[in-house]
């Protein structure tokens, strides 16, 4: 009797240690696999499905005319966009590193949210600024300044131009 009794705390013991060891593999497994990984232009590359733009007012007092949200499903033109967005110049840095203070004038209270979506939905909303100091925000405390060739390009798959964002 005594060694059936130490045979079944031995076998509860191998089957405890055996269930152990699959829960801490499964475990690493599924942290390893959830790791944050930062959308880039690189990661996404094929999964963009479609992008919605509209515009927001930030200043109510200006009345400006309607803008109709825009919805494009030119793959290959909206990728294009999203590349060409993350691949525009940071703020202008100081000589110690921080960005630069800019006066920005001619900023009219606009913004245009730029929501690309996958299969799967909202895969990244950015923030472009076309008045003032144009810029777009990529990502949150992401911003990047606007060129002449963005906004060219942002012409060419929108078909909205400069000076309908601008409001000039």
């Amino acid at each position: 009797i005594k060694f059936g009794v130490a045979h079944r705390k031995v076998k509860g013991i191998n089957t405890m240690k055996r269930r152990d060891i699959i829960f801490l593999i499964l475990s690493l497994l599924l942290f390893t696999g959830c790791g944050s990984v930062q959308a880039t232009s690189t990661s996404v590359a094929g999964k963009i499905t479609s992008l919605q733009i509209f515009r927001v007012n930030l200043l109510p007092e200006n009345r400006y005319p309607a803008f109709p949200q825009l919805t494009i499903t030119n793959q290959h033109s909206i990728q294009h966009l999203y590349d060409a967005a993350y691949a525009l110049p940071g703020p202008r840095l100081s000589h110690d590193g921080r960005p630069l203070v800019m006066s920005c004038p001619l900023d009219l209270g606009l913004e245009y949210h730029l929501r690309f979506y996958n299969k799967s939905g909202l895969l990244q909303e950015m923030i472009l600024r076309p008045t003032g100091c144009s810029s777009i925000s990529v990502r949150k405390n992401d911003g990047r300044i606007i060129t002449e060739s963005f906004m060219h390009l942002f012409e060419q798959v929108t078909g909205v131009s400069e000076a309908k964002l601008r409001m000039i």
